[in-house]
């Protein structure tokens, strides 16, 4: 539900578009605009955040305790959350 109409200001209430379909979408549910999301909403955790603000050079130089687990799954947490 838009936060407009009552919808909770929360990462799982949270979608990303462009100006274009964000305007389209307008007052209402992805839904009721018929623009189905193309991934679930999700909460990203603070490593999630970091790694989703840097950019391709930075996470070259990443030191190896991060984990090569955390830049195999960046792909996934890329695709969360936008609107067709």
């Amino acid at each position: 539900m838009p936060k407009s109409r009552g919808g909770a200001d929360s990462w799982l209430n949270t979608v990303a578009s462009c100006a274009e379909d964000n305007h389209r979408k307008a007052d209402r549910t992805p839904e009721q605009a018929g623009m189905p999301l193309l991934r679930q909403p999700f909460e990203p955790t603070p490593a999630d955040a970091m790694l989703l603000a840097l950019g391709q050079d930075d996470l070259l130089r990443l030191p190896e305790w991060l984990g090569q687990d955390d830049l195999l799954r960046l792909p996934e947490w890329l695709g969360h959350g936008v609107v067709a």
